[in-house]
């Protein structure tokens, strides 16, 4: 999966774009994959642990993927910040052992929104060990 930034400041149909991404990323995440495959996808997606009640039905993952790209296209100022590239699996599971608000591992690299991050001293630390 590739890296989207959308910047809040260009006009546009949101609307469109909301419609547009969810089919593309559903089709990419779960168009030919297995149900776990999917699942799994879904997971680094949402930066969920897990998604109740999963059904790997098209509706249902266009309803998680949906709700995931509006409340991301809606914002109004740019939240997220990549402070790592390509992080490797394991690198992945221990940033997400670390629990932090604001911190968002996924396998393109590792992401932070300063607006919630609320240690960044252990933040700091912990990045330090890690990489």
């Amino acid at each position: 999966m590739s890296d989207l930034a959308i910047d809040p400041q260009v006009e546009g149909d949101k609307q469109k774009l909301i419609a547009y991404l969810t089919e593309t990323l559903r089709k990419e995440m779960c168009g030919v994959a297995d149900r776990s495959t999917c699942y799994e996808s879904l997971l680094r997606f949402t930066n969920e642990y897990e998604i109740p009640d999963f059904r790997y039905k098209k509706e249902f993952l266009s309803d998680i993927i949906r709700e995931q790209i509006a409340r991301r296209v809606n914002k109004d100022r740019v939240t997220s910040v990549l402070v790592k590239n390509e992080l490797t699996f394991d690198q992945e599971q221990k940033v997400r052992d670390w629990n932090l608000a604001g911190v968002y591992p996924n396998e393109n690299g590792l992401y932070v929104n300063p607006e919630e991050l609320m240690r960044p001293d252990i933040f700091a630390n912990n990045y330090k060990e890690l990489f």
